[in-house]
């Protein structure tokens, strides 16, 4: 029970976008936009796939991976419905379901709700097919059964001791609405068509996950590395040499007391970053060497000395010889003023430089961003710094856009009306930075670019859209725009 309760603090922030407008003043639906006046805001960016691949329950862009000529996504389902019904279950006297929005489709009784989550393959140019969708086959009583998975969330590319390389999958379970069911999987498939769990028998490690979620996995020295946790994401360290095996394969390699977040290879080591909410953020690095728990050396600590920190580590990329941090601005779930994710940078000798936030004196002195950007790229609606990715050369940086939660506020809305949306920025030189977007492509609803993949045909940026379904768009060199109907489902 504790540990839920922990989960659903982490989706606090859900609790303000389920709230009715005041008194008198009706919020009315606002229809998605048209892919002619999303053309309008999204400079060389074009829409890639049909949104929410033909279902606005497919809510996020939750993985991406690029993977032998063809690109895999796996999404989340009918998210802000699952989110809300977890509220409801442990706050009914203040949290409505359905929510009371205008732009969200929830079933009445939640156990009915879509949540299969699934797996979408591209094969350039533009032929989208869905490869994999969870089974809806674990238990909740009552003769009655919810998704298996009800979200993909990280993707990766791994070579196994034999020579093998497979895509590996993390999954997310239904823990979060309240149910006793079976631990978060972690799929497998060497042929992008067939995927298979991997074992998790009763009795062992991964059989006996206690956590709901699996997610941000890498591979390190040869071995891989997975974050497992809450369904706010954070959790323990797990590794595996051989994790086609499962089961006992894995085992916990963090610390007791340590809360991860986010892992990255750089500069011979694995980055580990952390979330506490109290105190800030933490970067540590490990060499994974000698029996587990490792030992990790503290890079940065205490939320970078900000006075009021970031909680928590969203994601890290290295670019140009350095290693690029995202921050989360949120504590408690709360939006508003000082609550913007800040970017550091960590080079190769283990010092640190601010590159998108506030100025702060720390031990070795003060520290001004080098950008001359505040956080948030100088917006405290930009409460995470959530993707990075590294294309043709240039570092591109997409945030989690709290405007949009505001939709419904009639006091606030019409303020924010034409700032909604999240914000994608590239920069060639890592100080720099160049907007590419700072409304969602044009569309209002896309709070948040949740995954984003270099490929030979662009860069692919997939949002986070639980009001009328994810988002997948394509930038340069991008050739040619989707053309409407090639879009296959395989059972």
């Amino acid at each position: 029970m504790r540990r839920l309760i922990r989960s659903l603090a982490g989706l606090s922030l859900i609790l303000l976008a389920t709230l009715p407008p005041r008194a008198g003043l009706a919020a009315s639906p606002r229809a998605p936009l048209k892919v002619s006046e999303l053309s309008s805001a999204s400079g060389d960016f074009v829409l890639a796939a049909p949104q929410g691949f033909g279902s606005r329950h497919n809510s996020w862009a939750w993985a991406m991976q690029w993977w032998k000529g063809r690109l895999y996504v796996g999404t989340n389902r009918a998210w802000h419905c699952a989110e809300v019904a977890a509220l409801h279950n442990f706050f009914p006297w203040s949290v409505v379901y359905p929510p009371l929005d205008p732009d969200v489709e929830c079933t009445l009784d939640p156990t009915n709700l879509p949540l299969q989550a699934e797996i979408w393959r591209w094969t350039p140019p533009d032929t989208w097919e869905r490869v994999y969708r969870s089974p809806k086959d674990a238990p909740i009583g009552n003769g009655k059964f919810i998704a298996r998975d009800v979200g993909y969330r990280g993707m990766n590319v791994f070579v196994e001791p034999d020579g093998t390389e497979a895509l590996y999958v993390a999954g997310v379970n239904a823990q979060l609405l309240g149910y006793a069911v079976p631990p978060p999987r972690i799929l497998r498939s060497t042929d992008g068509v067939n995927f298979i769990p991997v074992p998790q028998a009763p009795g062992t490690n991964l059989g006996d996950f206690p956590f709901g979620s699996f997610r941000n996995q890498v591979s390190y020295q040869g071995r891989f590395f997975i974050v497992g946790g809450l369904s706010q994401g954070s959790g323990v360290l797990l590794e595996a040499a051989d994790p086609a095996g499962g089961n006992d394969n894995f085992q916990i390699v963090s610390p007791p007391g340590m809360t991860v977040s986010a892992i990255e290879p750089y500069n011979g080591y694995l980055y580990v970053g952390t979330r506490y909410v109290a105190n800030g953020y933490s970067v540590y690095k490990t060499d994974a060497a000698g029996p587990p728990p490792y030992t990790f050396t503290p890079v940065v600590v205490n939320g970078g000395y900000l006075p009021n920190p970031n909680s928590e580590i969203l994601d890290m990329h290295e670019f140009d010889g350095r290693l690029y941090v995202g921050g989360n601005g949120l504590k408690s779930g709360s939006v508003g003023p000082g609550n913007a994710a800040e970017l550091i940078r960590i080079n190769p000798d283990d010092t640190w430089q601010v590159v998108v936030g506030n100025v702060r004196e720390t031990p070795e002195g003060w520290r001004f961003p080098i950008s001359g950007l505040a956080a948030g790229f100088g917006s405290n609606l930009n409460a995470h710094i959530w993707r990075l990715e590294v294309h043709n050369g240039s570092l591109y940086v997409g945030t989690f856009d709290t405007s949009t939660t505001f939709k419904n506020d009639p006091t606030v809305e019409p303020v924010l009306r034409d700032l909604m949306g999240f914000d994608l920025y590239r920069s060639s030189d890592g100080v720099h930075f160049t907007p590419i977007t700072t409304i969602g492509f044009g569309d209002r609803f896309n709070f948040g670019v949740r995954t984003m993949e270099s490929t030979p045909y662009g860069l692919v940026v997939g949002t986070a859209n639980y009001y009328y379904g994810l988002q997948v768009w394509l930038g340069p060199p991008a050739f040619k725009v989707f053309l409407p109907g090639i879009l296959k489902s395989a059972p």
